[in-house]
């Protein structure tokens, strides 16, 4: 499921390192104050966060050179695979009337709870709104009975235009799925770049990355799980954000 509010601030710009940023803080805040436990047992885990959101959204803004700018109504996309963590998000952001963005006052106007497509044929055209990261695999890796290869920090980030994007990113999706035991037998099909490489803040750092579109196979419910979370790694930095 997902959460889509609607938004308006008084600002005009977002500082392009507070674009991703703050999301992150924003779903742990939400995990404190409707799942408490679950937030701390995911906090300490090593297995990846089941939450995504994407960038806030106005599409009135205008568009100015190197700035992230804000005008009128706009809105802002965040989801779980979890069954009733996102209905429970909807619920305490009802409540409230101001999200903080890393410094900018986003007004909640409204609050729209989403169930994701029925992908009854077992399909899914995925494409993503903000960058997909990934790191390329290393060539023969073991792997766990999970499907995790095991880490290697220094392999590089690898982008839909570059060999071996795909075979990353099955293995991400299947590595999810397995997460939620869910059935991860799935295929890709027709990847396409759609999107330069960009970077954004998190944490402390920064990530890079870039949109793509591609074709999933799969059963129903690991395709709407997968809607709801979130394509390549960082989704809940904001990363791999699947537009509606």
């Amino acid at each position: 499921m997902r959460v889509r509010l609607q938004l308006s601030s008084q600002a005009t710009r977002i500082p392009w390192d507070q674009v991703l940023r703050p999301g992150r803080g924003v779903i742990y805040h939400l995990l404190e104050a409707t799942a408490p436990e679950l937030g701390a047992r995911l906090h300490e885990s090593n297995a990846p966060m089941p939450a995504g959101h994407g960038a806030p959204v106005f599409p009135n803004a205008p568009r100015v050179p190197r700035t992230y700018a804000v005008r009128g109504l706009g809105y802002l996309e965040l989801g779980s695979p979890l069954p009733g963590l996102a209905e429970s998000w909807h619920e305490e952001l009802t409540r409230r009337k101001v999200l903080d963005w890393g410094g900018t006052a986003l007004h909640i106007q409204g609050a729209d709870l989403l169930a994701p497509p029925a992908f009854d044929a077992g399909v899914a055209d995925f494409a993503t709104e903000t960058p997909v990261v990934l790191r390329l695999l290393p060539p023969n890796s073991p792997r766990t009975a999970g499907g995790e290869v095991g880490r290697r920090p220094s392999l590089p980030n690898v982008l839909p235009y570059e060999e071996g994007f795909a075979e990353a990113l099955l293995h991400n999706l299947r590595r999810k799925l397995d997460t939620l035991k869910l059935d991860s037998d799935i295929k890709l099909s027709e990847v396409t770049p759609t999107g330069p490489k960009r970077s954004f803040a998190i944490g402390r750092g920064r990530q890079a990355g870039a949109t793509v579109s591609v074709r999933v196979h799969g059963e129903p419910d690991s395709l709407r799980a997968l809607w709801a979370w979130g394509l390549g790694a960082r989704n809940s930095g904001g990363f791999g954000w699947i537009r509606r």
